[in-house]
């Protein structure tokens, strides 16, 4: 018998975002589906060049592009009020806003461990 479990639950943190007029809003980082990722990750496949290190781990070689980097998972991910945020609206947030934002959204939906079961394969 196996001890692996899934779950469907909801997966969210939530994200309080300082504005201009020094108020904060309360976003929040959700799991994806499985299709928002595929999309996510068809989105992206020509952006990177990767290869396996030393020590096994997938690292990037090369970005080819950052342009929308950012913004191309964390449209899958931020809710405001119950409602994704747009793309274009993401997009103009500050570098280290959307960085922060795609490193939750990653880590969210195991994206930061994918590299790693991918070089063990």
């Amino acid at each position: 018998m196996s001890n692996i479990k899934f779950s469907l639950k909801k997966k969210a943190i939530e994200i309080p975002i300082e504005q201009q007029d020094g108020s904060v809003v309360n976003y929040e980082i959700r799991r994806a589906s499985g299709e928002e990722i595929e999309t996510y990750l068809d989105d992206n496949s020509d952006r990177i060049e990767t290869a396996v290190n030393e020590q096994g781990k997938l690292q990037v070689k090369c970005i080819k592009t950052y342009k929308s980097m950012f913004v191309s998972l964390v449209k899958h991910c931020l809710y405001l009020n119950d409602v994704k945020v747009p793309a274009q609206d993401i997009a103009k947030f500050p570098y280290d806003v959307q960085k922060g934002l795609f490193e939750e959204a990653q880590t969210m939906n195991g994206l930061n461990e994918v590299g790693e079961a991918q070089a063990k394969n």
